[in-house]
């Protein structure tokens, strides 16, 4: 997973001290990463190509689908193929969480 760099220090680029370095720090105690990992969710539409590489990077877990019925541009009722057609070549278990984990983790329901 990614993980952030150091957040200790900012530059500074106009002014009369431009180029210096100042301390910073946010006040967070949790990391933005370990934030996001307990509070978000991203939503797709199957048409969205980097879905796999998205699973991989933020976890499988945390991806939510939609058909966008009953809008006429929505992708209804071929949605679910289209989201397997996208996850071709990811492990059963990425396949799982996509299709169906991510909204039960969501709902509360696992």
């Amino acid at each position: 997973m990614h993980r952030e760099g150091p957040r200790s220090s900012r530059q500074i680029g106009t002014g009369p001290r431009q180029g210096a370095f100042l301390s910073y720090d946010s006040g967070l105690k949790t990391r933005p990463s370990e934030l996001f990992q307990g509070n978000c969710w991203i939503s797709f539409e199957p048409v969205e190509g980097c879905l796999a590489t998205l699973a991989d990077y933020i976890g499988p877990h945390k991806i939510l689908w939609a058909t966008d019925y009953p809008h006429p541009d929505g992708f209804f009722p071929g949605a679910p193929k289209m989201m397997l057609d996208r996850l071709e070549g990811v492990s059963p278990e990425t396949r799982r969480q996509v299709m169906a984990g991510g909204a039960m983790g969501f709902y509360g329901l696992d």
